[in-house]
This record gives structure tokens, C-alpha cells and sequence, in this order.
């Protein structure tokens, strides 16, 4: 309250020095109450701290614009980015002009100070919380008001006179800019004698749009780039090659099995040697594994052929 009241008679000083022209700097100072200096250096042109963006802002307000339009499209989208999505694509936009990367709170602090932006915790929508969600259960309330709004329609109000009728804004499609370059060009080629000032707004407002485009550009390069990476390791991983057995053709379901226990077999065996390397001078050799039926090495009870000679023995008696 008491930097507005202070502002407030800035402004006061400065009407009143504008107005009577003998009176001097510091008497409108000391007659507002309000500090000399400062009243010298509004009256140069300078702005209050308040109304200066600070200093230690990383993005520019165009960046921060960029970024804050391209958030609400993901969002409209159904694709609402995280806080951590946030702060890699502002990383993305400083590393396009060398400047660094942002801060750890520096998401967060940009969502707080964007009222069209907040945060919420994901949860699950179940059985229940779906018909929220459903246009036909969310409209139906409204649908009496809305047909006694076209029962009796409101009349349409005349439209209001501009001074100006060609206004510059900043373009945002192709069509805005086209627009623009033909206000430009009929200004140029017509109104020599007149003031530049409008030509000089339409060519910055072109400007800021043509950065703009370049900004979202480079957001949507940098998410285009992952989207290829993240399908890459993808495909990746469903090409992953597996064991085939093209020497032997097609196999049965025993040969299959013996294949496996000898794999096994071998990797045990490759282990026990590592082991057994590793081990001091002196100690016992690594243990190897016996079959379950004959006691011998090499195989197991499941590919033992004494077993399945036995089977066939006691099948021919």
C-alpha cells in the first residue's frame, strides 16, 4: 500500500510540473512528499522496479509466453506435462541461445505465477468419478436455462466506433501474418509523408510472431526428438533376437529339452571354472554335478538313457 501511495503522488508531482512549468523538481518534491531523485528519474522515462521485469529472469517474456501457450495446448490435448516436463523444455529453449539451464524450484515458481496454470496430483478415475467426465451428464443441468436464453434473445448491442480500425497485433498464423506484410507494404507505399510509428509497430509485431513460431519450433523438435528415441528403443526391444536353431532345422520336444540342459549345463560348468580360477593355490576343484539315476556326469535325470533304456526293458517284458 504505501509504494502505490507513493506512485500514485509520483504521478501527481509530474502532472503538476507538466502543468505549471516555473515550478521546479524540488518543490514538487517536498510539496507530494515524495523523494527528488526519484522524481527526476520518472520524469526521464524510467519505470518503477515494480513494473520492470527483474533482472535474474532466465526466459524472456516471449520464451516465457511460448512455453506458457504450448503448456496449454498439451493440455487441451489431454497430455498435461509435468513439473519435470516443464523444466526440460525450458532447458531446451536456453540451450537453443547458450544460456544455461534453469533452476530446481524454477517450474514451480513459473506455474505459481501463471494464474492459467496450476497443479494437480494424477489419480485413477474409477466407476464412479467417470460420469464427471461425461458431456451429456454435465450439460444437462444448463439445457432449461439455455432454452429460455433462446426463447427470449437478448438484443444485439450496436457495434462500437475504433478510432483505428487497423490495429497491429501479433500474427499467429499464416493468414494474420499475410495480413500484416499488406498492411506494411500499402502503409509504406502510400503514406510516405505521414508518421512511421504504425509501420514500426506492425514490423515488431511480425518480429514477435516470427520468434514465436521459432520458439515452438524448437519445443516441438526437441518432443519429436524423443518420441523417436523412446519408439527406437521400442523396436529395439521387440527385435530382440532369440536362441534359433537353424543347424538343426526344426526340433522336436525332447531334442528342445536336451538343448536347454545342456546350455545349463555349460553355463554351470564355465562358473565353477571362473570360481575356481579365482580361488587361491591349493583349494579343491570346483564340484560337478551328477545325474539323479546313474550317478555320472554330463547330463541329468530328466536326459539320463539309462532311465529311458530301463523303460523300454521293463515295456518289452
Amino acid at each position: 500500500m504505501e509504494s502505490s501511495s507513493i506512485e500514485s503522488r509520483m504521478l501527481l508531482a509530474i502532472q503538476a510540473i507538466k502543468e505549471n512549468p516555473k515550478l521546479s523538481t524540488r518543490a514538487a518534491a517536498n510539496l507530494y512528499n515524495v523523494p527528488r531523485t526519484t522524481l527526476v528519474y520518472r520524469m526521464k522515462g524510467r519505470r518503477a522496479r515494480k513494473d520492470v521485469r527483474a533482472n535474474s529472469m532466465k526466459l524472456t517474456e516471449l520464451e516465457e509466453k511460448t512455453l506458457l501457450e504450448y503448456i496449454l495446448g498439451l493440455g487441451s490435448r489431454g497430455f498435461p506435462p509435468r513439473l519435470v516436463d516443464v523444466e526440460a523444455m525450458a532447458n531446451v529453449l536456453l540451450a537453443e541461445r547458450n544460456s544455461g539451464r534453469v533452476g530446481k524450484l524454477w517450474a514451480s515458481n513459473f506455474v505459481k505465477r501463471q494464474p492459467k496454470l496450476w497443479t494437480r496430483f494424477n489419480r485413477a478415475h474409477d466407476h464412479q468419478r467417470a460420469p464427471c467426465k461425461d458431456p451429456e451428464q454435465t450439460n444437462a443441468r444448463p439445457t432449461l436455462a439455455q432454452s429460455m436464453t433462446l426463447q427470449t434473445p437478448t438484443p444485439a448491442s450496436p457495434p462500437q466506433p475504433t478510432d483505428d480500425p487497423c490495429v497491429s497485433q501479433t500474427p499467429h498464423d499464416p493468414t494474420e501474418a499475410g495480413l500484416q506484410s499488406t498492411f506494411v507494404e500499402s502503409r509504406n507505399a502510400h503514406n510516405h509523408s505521414s508518421s512511421q510509428t504504425p509501420i514500426y509497430s506492425a514490423v515488431d509485431e511480425i518480429t514477435k510472431g516470427a520468434e514465436e513460431i521459432m520458439r515452438e519450433v524448437v519445443l516441438l523438435r526437441s518432443e519429436n526428438k524423443m518420441l523417436r528415441e523412446a519408439n527406437h528403443a521400442l523396436s529395439q526391444r521387440r527385435r530382440a533376437k532369440k536362441t534359433h536353431f537353424r543347424k538343426r532345422g526344426s526340433l522336436a520336444t525332447k531334442d528342445g529339452h536336451k538343448s536347454v540342459d545342456q546350455k545349463d549345463l555349460d553355463e554351470q560348468l564355465e562358473q565353477g571354472k571362473r570360481k575356481n580360477g579365482s580361488r587361491k593355490h591349493g583349494t579343491a576343484a570346483a564340484v560337478r554335478r551328477h545325474c539323479g539315476n546313474c550317478g555320472k556326469t554330463g547330463h541329468n535325470a530328466r536326459t539320463c538313457e539309462e532311465d529311458s533304456i530301463i523303460a523300454a526293458g521293463f515295456s518289452s517284458e
